[in-house]
């Protein structure tokens, strides 16, 4: 089985649609999402994934290290850490964008989601996307995705 990659021009429909992208930028062909990002001023910067429906973490530096609105800092350019086998964020990584401080009134605002896996292939799969890029191309039709738009969209580029 293989799994189908998605183009640029797909990838940048995906991430106009998404609505923790707050913007792209592009550098030698290549696009990169820039997320809304969350500094909890100790030990992360935090980015909520719509595709594993969870909080991906990465390192700010440490409690000693200055609260930066921005790309600046301790964001920028990461590696996606998000673990379904489709998330359009895996492609090039993310630009972490700090737009506030983490705290437990924006933790309430997400909810978190149990994992989903593809019948064809038995990986995870994302749960925005609704749909598995595997050979089998699964979409699953007994769930409403939660960003019913985006999944309409992917699942027309398979």
């Amino acid at each position: 089985m293989h799994n189908k990659e998605l183009a640029q021009e797909e990838l940048l429909q995906l991430f106009r649609m998404d609505q923790e992208v707050i913007d792209v930028e592009e550098q030698n062909g290549q696009i990169f999402p820039v997320v809304r990002t969350y500094d909890d001023e100790e030990y992360h910067l935090r980015f909520w994934c719509i595709h594993c429906r969870t909080w991906h973490l990465h390192g700010r530096g440490g409690p000693q290290a200055k609260y930066q609105e921005g790309r600046g800092g301790n964001a920028g350019h990461r590696s996606a850490h998000c673990t379904t086998g489709n998330s359009p964020f895996k492609a090039n990584g993310v630009v972490l964008h700090v737009v506030g401080k983490f705290s437990e009134t924006i933790r309430k605002q997400y909810r978190k989601g149990t994992s989903l896996f593809c019948p064809v292939c038995r990986n995870r799969y994302s749960a925005a996307l609704n749909a598995c890029n595997c050979g089998g191309c699964f979409i699953n039709k007994k769930r409403r995705s939660s960003h019913p738009e985006l999944a309409e969209k992917y699942q027309s580029f398979l």
